[in-house]
């Protein structure tokens, strides 16, 4: 990624989502579907942020929630 690029980036967190609601992100304005957990917000910790946002600004941020789905996926498949 070039400079210019990382430099126009928005400083994103992830964040506890405690609750459920369809808020607009706060960087494209697009609705959410968001669910109880983590997920990605601005540093204010209240701004909800969609994963497309997520993306382009923080896709490392966006990879780490990814992986989560997936193992809690993954798990919902284990029998013990």
């Amino acid at each position: 990624m070039n400079d210019e690029k990382k430099k126009n980036r928005q400083r994103l967190v992830i964040a506890h989502n405690n609750c459920a609601s369809n808020d607009p992100c706060a960087l494209c304005g697009r609705r959410l579907d968001a669910e109880v957990g983590p997920e990605l917000f601005l540093p204010d910790g209240v701004s909800i942020v969609c994963w497309k946002c997520g993306k382009e600004h923080a896709p490392e941020l966006v990879a780490m929630l990814r992986a989560r789905v997936a193992i809690l996926a993954g798990a919902a498949e284990v029998t013990w």
